[in-house]
C-alpha cells in the first residue's frame, strides 16, 4: 500500500509517468486488493465514477457484490412452548 501511495505522489508531480503507469499494470494483475488498494487505484483509472445517491457516494461497488445469505428452517414447532 505504501508503494501506491508513492506512485500517486509521483503521478500528481507528473514525474515517470510510463514508469508509474507501468507500475499500476503490475500491481492491478493482482488476484485480491484491500479496500484502501482499491481506492489509491481508483485514482489511476481513466474513467471517473461519479458519486451520488445511486452507488452510495463510492461505498458500493455493484460488480462486486456477494448474494444474501437466506435463513433456513432448522428445528419444527409441533410442540408448544409453554403447555397449560
Amino acid at each position: 500500500m505504501a508503494a501506491l501511495e508513492i506512485l500517486t505522489l509521483v503521478a500528481e508531480e507528473e514525474k515517470y509517468p510510463i514508469f508509474v503507469q507501468e507500475q499500476i499494470a503490475l500491481f492491478k494483475e493482482r488476484p485480491k486488493h484491500s479496500k484502501n488498494e482499491s481506492v489509491l487505484l481508483g485514482k489511476f483509472s481513466k474513467t471517473k465514477n461519479g458519486y451520488g445517491y445511486s452507488n452510495g457516494f463510492g461505498a458500493v461497488d455493484y460488480h462486486n457484490l456477494s448474494p444474501l445469505y437466506t435463513p433456513q428452517r432448522k428445528f419444527d414447532d409441533k410442540k408448544a412452548f409453554l403447555i397449560r
